[in-house]
């Protein structure tokens, strides 16, 4: 932990600086942890997961959202988080779920001073979904531990907001105690907490290269130029110290002009 802790004292505190080459612009780059738990990286995290969840929602054709939930705890655990994962895994193994052609989770935690809350957003592939029926193979496959369960065709509908939320928001951090966001992250730290699974468990490969060819090919400026010079910190502020180059003076156009001109030495023939 306080490998992890010096990496988010030390979040956003040095810049690069990206100028480019042919319209000037200047675009600052913060450093980041890149922790699951940092207020700061929160929103590129968010980002980066709702370009994949974009990308995957191009591969659902009937999508059903599914929110499941389960009881409150009072201590939360890593071994509670990939308990809702086994649930979760065993409900789709079901004879009640034969109909889920595949899908993409997102596991959320919320804490409002009532214990810990675990749930579960799905996208899911089916042409329908039961939600009396998904309620009780959803108490049957926790053993009585789950709780409410939803069902919402999504086909004409906003659904990006909520299977992009990642496990906890930043907000949400923030309002708890340090015992209790010491908490959280041992019990979230290296667990999955957003996965793919049936038909689109098999689409990871054109998943990988779809990100690899965004990676590759995308301009480095929002002019479209990929000539982009990148300068640290330091350098960037250097740059206002380095004396401008000098260049010769140029003469007056009249006299440039002049000195154009042959001279009549020059006409005369040798």
């Amino acid at each position: 932990m306080s490998a992890e802790a010096a990496k988010l004292e030390n979040c956003h505190s040095t810049w690069t600086v990206a100028i480019c080459g042919d319209c000037g612009a200047v675009r600052k780059f913060p450093n980041r942890c890149d922790l699951f738990f940092c207020p700061e990286c929160q929103s590129t995290i968010g980002h980066h997961r709702k370009r994949q969840v974009e990308w995957w929602t191009k591969l659902v054709q009937q999508p059903k959202h599914v929110v499941l939930t389960v009881k409150n705890v009072r201590n939360l655990t890593a071994g509670h988080v990939a308990e809702l994962r086994s649930w979760f895994t065993k409900l789709r193994r079901r004879k009640f779920a034969r109909n889920w052609q595949g899908g993409f989770y997102s596991i959320e935690c919320t804490n409002e001073g009532s214990g810990w809350h675990l749930h579960l957003h799905a996208l899911v592939e089916a042409k329908w979904i039961d939600q009396a029926a998904l309620n009780a193979e959803w108490s049957s496959a926790t053993k009585g531990f789950g709780r409410i369960v939803r069902v919402k065709d999504v086909r004409q509908g906003s659904y990006m907001a909520e299977v992009t939320k990642y496990v906890a928001k930043g907000s949400d951090l923030a309002k708890w105690s340090a015992p209790d966001i010491s908490t959280f992250v041992r019990a979230f730290q290296n667990a999955r907490t957003f996965g793919v699974f049936g038909a689109l468990y098999g689409a990871r490969t054109h998943f990988a290269e779809f990100i690899a060819s965004i990676r590759d090919h995308r301009p480095k400026c929002d002019c479209g130029s990929c000539n982009v010079r990148y300068l640290s910190e330091t350098d960037f502020l250097l740059l206002d110290l380095r004396p401008p180059v000098q260049a010769s003076p140029a003469p007056p156009p009249d006299l440039q002009q002049q000195l154009l001109q042959p001279t009549a030495a020059e006409l005369l023939p040798r």
